[in-house]
């Protein structure tokens, strides 16, 4: 394990145990639960309660007897509103670590990472206070990678950005893990950036405590994880990139030997896709669709019905994979729908994830 963190409960905060992956793992809750805290006590910014203990990979930082200091834990955190030095150019701002830090990107490395985060040359000599919302979030990230953390927190680090902007910061994020090998926790609100990016999901209760924890994969489509009931619930599936309809710019994937039509893409054949599937885009028919302008169309089996308001979730599963479809009450009634059935799940809309 990466991070293993056991503290009891203090104050307004509840108790938690967990022992976090060393990928990329996705901390998911009410606001007002603790979530920020718990990224601060890990980076040692807040005092974690007597009794607590926290060890990342062979290095003890927190037992009853002793606690490591922030600064010499090599965290990088990224917070929701950027906390840039006002008195430093942007420049200086994301080369802040030299002047405490040997280890740091190279010069290529970090032209490298500046291109992806799409920061300007032109605005590495501005004072901070000239950018935008967005642009200062980006110099945030980047003068967090700069340092080269062997753990990296972002605390809703995306969330005041646009569609595209998001998926840029999460792309880079996902490049910076794969490349040195950083274990990531973060914090959001998002189901999309769930889908983007989390190999690990923790499901924190209204409470704070902990409600689930296991693969992001698997927990999307469970209907007792409580995701099921947010408005963009869906679920993570993965297909493998088949081979391409040039004249159609399409691209088909193979999902447990059903194809998957979607928007060309630049990949070489056989990699893994992963996608994410709106509940809200899939309905439900008995019998396959002969003439449909919906392209895909999934023989599923029906594995899972809850109820909820005017609403039932299903869980439709083939092969190791599954989706959830949210349906109303009535048609729920009027297909008569069972566990164990065969269906079929017309799917209206597709989000490529990676």
């Amino acid at each position: 394990m990466s991070l293993s963190l056991s503290r009891p409960k203090d104050g307004n905060f509840a108790a938690l145990e967990i022992n976090f992956g060393p990928g990329i793992s996705a901390i998911f809750g009410d606001s007002g639960i603790g979530k920020t805290h718990l990224l601060q006590q890990i980076a040692g910014l807040r005092p974690l309660p007597k009794g607590s203990q926290l060890a990342f990979k062979q290095q003890v930082w927190q037992t009853p007897h002793q606690n490591l200091a922030s600064h010499q834990r090599n965290v990088g955190m990224v917070f929701q509103d950027s906390e840039l030095f006002p008195h430093l150019s942007v420049l200086d701002n994301i080369r802040f670590a030299k002047s405490f830090k040997q280890d740091c990107l190279s010069q290529s490395e970090l032209e490298a990472l500046l291109k992806k985060l799409g920061i300007m040359p032109e605005w590495l000599d501005r004072h901070t206070d000239l950018l935008s919302g967005g642009q200062r979030q980006r110099v945030a990230i980047a003068r967090t990678l700069f340092a080269k953390p062997q753990l990296l927190l972002l605390d809703e680090a995306v969330s005041s950005l646009d569609k595209n902007a998001r998926r840029e910061i999460l792309q880079t994020v996902l490049d910076y893990h794969e490349t040195y090998q950083c274990p990531v926790i973060f914090v959001t609100h998002q189901l999309e950036e769930v889908a983007f990016l989390a190999d690990d999901l923790i499901l924190l209760d209204e409470t704070g405590n902990l409600h689930r924890h296991g693969n992001a994969i698997q927990l999307s489509s469970e209907l007792d994880s409580g995701l099921c009931h947010q408005e963009d619930s869906g679920a993570i599936i993965i297909g493998q990139y088949d081979h391409a309809l040039t004249d159609f710019q399409l691209a088909v994937l193979d999902i447990a030997g059903q194809p998957i039509y979607i928007p060309h893409l630049d990949q070489t054949l056989g990699a893994n896709i992963r996608l994410h599937i709106a509940a809200r885009d899939i309905s439900i028919t008995r019998h396959k669709p002969q003439q449909s302008s919906i392209l895909n169309c999934l023989d599923v089996n029906i594995s899972g019905i809850q109820a909820y308001d005017a609403f039932a979730m299903i869980k439709l599963s083939f092969a190791d994979q599954s989706l959830i479809a949210r349906i109303t009450l009535k048609s729920l009634h009027d297909l008569q729908l069972n566990v164990g059935e065969r269906v079929f799940a017309q799917v209206k809309s597709i989000a490529l994830m990676r």
